[in-house]
């Protein structure tokens, strides 16, 4: 017997599964694009900010 179709079937699910995942990541990129900061934004804001503090005070 031929392997291929076993093979073919197998593709097929691969390429699904693949679909299905970017699907899911296209969502959560979406979902991200419009919500509102999160505190992990403004808490990566903040840090920003104090930063070129932190390095003068390093600086003797």
């Amino acid at each position: 017997m031929s392997r291929v179709p076993g093979w073919l079937g197998k593709m097929g699910a691969s390429l699904t599964e693949m679909s299905r995942r970017l699907d899911a990541r296209q969502a959560e990129v979406a979902d991200e694009d419009t919500a509102p900061a999160s505190e992990t934004a403004r808490s990566e804001a903040a840090r920003a900010d104090a930063a070129p503090e932190a390095v003068a005070d390093a600086v003797p």
